[in-house]
């Protein structure tokens, strides 16, 4: 019996320890991969929880974003996150189910009444976008024809103090993103002066990408382990509590 016993405890020391762990290469994007952070941002949570679910360990490697893209593309990395779906990237990689969503509103002062149903009706409001960002909805179309007054600068805390000084009176990005910096940067005295638009400029939900360069079964069961692991957390209410605790 206490061999049957001990033979039992190396099985199941043996199979945690062997426990899988999938690699996974990130780099920085507040307020959903965050390495400073406990849970290293929403995104990364929800990935994490989501492997927890069916068994699996998640590690992250924060390196610039076009290093975990080529690392992951090549096989180092099992897995990178997260990343928008884009016909570039379905040719290198397997996508995941959506992991987060994503949404662009125009973000202005509490003081500032703004109503638009389509970007023609921003059309004599200064808009402060970000050099090198894309925010879809047919706002770079217009940019470009110059329908829309557009002024980029070099980062979105600068224009956020932009728009707090009244130089522009929009300012585009994901909602979630915006109000981390907003809260992170800005006093709650200037923080309490913005607020955003109802109207969603552009959506599309973000992924955790596999290389098609790991085997093929390999690559299919990290795909099909992760999805069954994030529809496990939507059903238990682990998926919205990481969402609302992220915006906290």
């Amino acid at each position: 019996m206490l061999k049957r016993l001990l033979s039992c405890g190396l099985v199941l020391l043996s199979a945690i320890v062997s426990a899988e762990t999938i690699k996974i290469s990130t780099g920085e994007w507040p307020p959903f991969t965050d390495s400073s952070a406990t849970d290293k941002g929403t995104g990364l949570a929800i990935v994490t929880a989501s492997f927890k679910a069916v068994g699996i360990d998640a590690s992250y490697d924060f390196v610039p974003w076009k290093r975990a893209y080529s690392q992951a593309k090549s096989g180092k990395y099992d897995a990178t996150g997260i990343w928008f779906k884009n016909s570039d990237r379905e040719s290198d990689f397997h996508f995941s189910d959506a992991v987060l969503p994503h949404e662009n509103v125009f973000f202005h002062l509490q003081e500032k009444e703004v109503s638009w149903g389509t970007l023609e009706d921003l059309k004599g409001m200064v808009i402060g976008a970000t050099a090198g960002y894309a925010y879809g909805g047919g706002f770079e179309d217009m940019e470009k024809a110059k329908i829309l007054s557009v002024t980029r600068a070099n980062s979105d805390v600068n224009n956020l103090k932009k728009l707090l000084s009244k130089r522009v009176d929009l300012f585009p990005s994901d909602i979630d993103v915006g109000y981390y910096l907003i809260r992170s940067n800005f006093s709650d005295e200037e923080a309490a002066q913005i607020t955003h638009s109802d109207t969603v400029l552009s959506s599309s939900p973000t992924h955790l990408l596999v290389s098609k360069s790991l085997p093929q079964q390999r690559a299919e069961t990290i795909v099909n382990k992760f999805n069954e692991g994030l529809a496990k957390i939507k059903v238990s209410g682990e998926y919205i509590k990481i969402l609302q605790s992220g915006r906290e």
